[in-house]
Parts: structure tokens; C-alpha cells; sequence
């Protein structure tokens, strides 16, 4: 992911702009946003970074969770979808 073209350049951006932890927030979900652009994930991040831009703590906090239960549901499904495999072996 960090030699997509886009990678190194936003989490440079949003590590100035918005500070260390959004830029590890990015890192991990940065495959899930940089090639779908209007996917919820990039959706719920770029409201966090909105929230944070202007202050308002309670929608960053909720946005990060919208984020969070994205990535559980993804892991699950994989996990879901893995063991599915083993079993047919």
C-alpha cells in the first residue's frame, strides 16, 4: 500500500494538517479508501478530518467509530469467508 502513488503523499498531508494520529488512522485504512474514493470508509475518514478541522471532538469520535466498525466488519467477513475455505478442504 505505502508504494501506491497517492499513499505517501495524503499521509504526509493529513500528518500536517490533522497530526499524528489521523495519519495512523490513515495508514490503516488507507487500502479500503484509495481506490474508492466515495466508499463509506472514505466517507466516515473525511468527516473525521472535518471534525477535527473544525473542533468538534464528539464527530471526530463518532466518525473514527463509523471507521472502526468498517474494519470489523471487513475482518469478519474475511475471517468468515477463510474458514469457509477450510472447511471445504
Amino acid at each position: 500500500m505505502n508504494q501506491h502513488p497517492e499513499f505517501v503523499e495524503t499521509f504526509d498531508c493529513i500528518q500536517r494538517s490533522f497530526g499524528a494520529e489521523w495519519a495512523k488512522r490513515f495508514v490503516l485504512t488507507a487500502p479500503l479508501m484509495i481506490d474508492d474514493p466515495e466508499g463509506a470508509m472514505c466517507v466516515a475518514f473525511e468527516r473525521g478530518l472535518m471534525a477535527y478541522a473544525e473542533g468538534r471532538r464528539d464527530m471526530e469520535i463518532q466518525a473514527w467509530a463509523t471507521c472502526q466498525r468498517l474494519l470489523r466488519e471487513l475482518a469478519a467477513s474475511l475471517v468468515a469467508e477463510a474458514e469457509a475455505l477450510l472447511t471445504e478442504a
